[in-house]
């Protein structure tokens, strides 16, 4: 039996994703993506340098649209989360 409501766009080969948070500490984005991981499967850390700096960014789904990816990030902000769709 499936989730409804599970979008069928997330998959490996999305354009955009949904970034939750980020973070200077990956315990710190690991911990939120441990929190959100089983409402969002799939939920990851990544990291990345912006201006010499290091970003541990939480991020969901990869999605083929961006309006798939928006509302994504409406349910997101719904359940209190600060969420900004982004490019892959």
């Amino acid at each position: 039996s499936g989730k409804t409501g599970t979008p069928t766009a997330q998959t490996a080969g999305g354009a955009f994703t949904v970034q939750v948070a980020a973070f200077t500490t990956e315990d710190r984005a690991r911990a939120l993506r441990d929190q959100i991981e089983p409402e969002w499967p799939g939920a990851r850390v990544e990291r990345a340098a912006v201006a010499g700096q290091i970003y541990y960014r939480v991020r969901v789904g990869r999605y083929v649209t961006r309006g798939e990816a928006a509302r994504a990030a409406e349910r997101l902000a719904a359940a209190g989360h600060t969420a900004v769709v982004a490019g892959e």
